[in-house]
């Protein structure tokens, strides 16, 4: 009977022996296994990141392009403003000047001539705002095309970007 028992103790323990051993190496190589996954997974997550953040540093650095530009062109449209002001004050200048000359010729000839010194003084005077206004707007509307296509630019950056 001890016989039997020394046996069925021998078997239980070879079996449960095989169970635990088997058992061990299953979780081993499950856990093998979901540690390369990990891995991978965690590769290609830093691949994903590095290739964003790359992508965000160039969006950055081109917008940042876009916008110096778009404020040197506004410094230039200044500029051009105030040339244009500065041309603009000189030609009124002259033209108040040929008014009073117009008058002193005017004066010495007759009233006919003088309301016609009047008015050509006038005529003078609105021609030489009207050249400047033309000028002024030349130089705004050039100022809103290079900032549309800054825009433009800007845009396609964009789309780029999130392609």
């Amino acid at each position: 009977m001890i016989k039997y028992i020394l046996i069925g103790i021998v078997g239980i323990s070879l079996v449960t022996g095989s169970y635990i051993k088997g058992y061990n190496h299953g979780v081993n190589n499950t856990t093998v296994k979901w540690q390369e996954e990990t891995n991978q997974r965690n590769k290609v997550i830093k691949e994903l990141e590095d290739k964003y953040k790359l992508q965000a540093e160039e969006y950055s650095q081109e917008t940042h392009k876009l916008s110096d530009k778009l404020y040197e062109q506004e410094i230039n449209h200044a500029k051009e403003i105030a040339s244009l002001n500065a041309s603009f004050n000189s030609r009124l200048l002259q033209s108040e000047q040929r008014t009073e000359l117009y008058k002193r010729m005017s004066t010495k000839t007759g009233n006919t001539c003088q309301t016609l010194a009047n008015h050509t003084a006038r005529l003078d005077r609105q021609l030489t705002e009207g050249i400047d206004l033309v000028r002024e707007l030349r130089a705004i509307i050039e100022l809103r095309d290079s900032q549309l296509r800054a825009i433009n630019q800007q845009f396609k950056l964009m789309e780029k970007n999130n392609e």
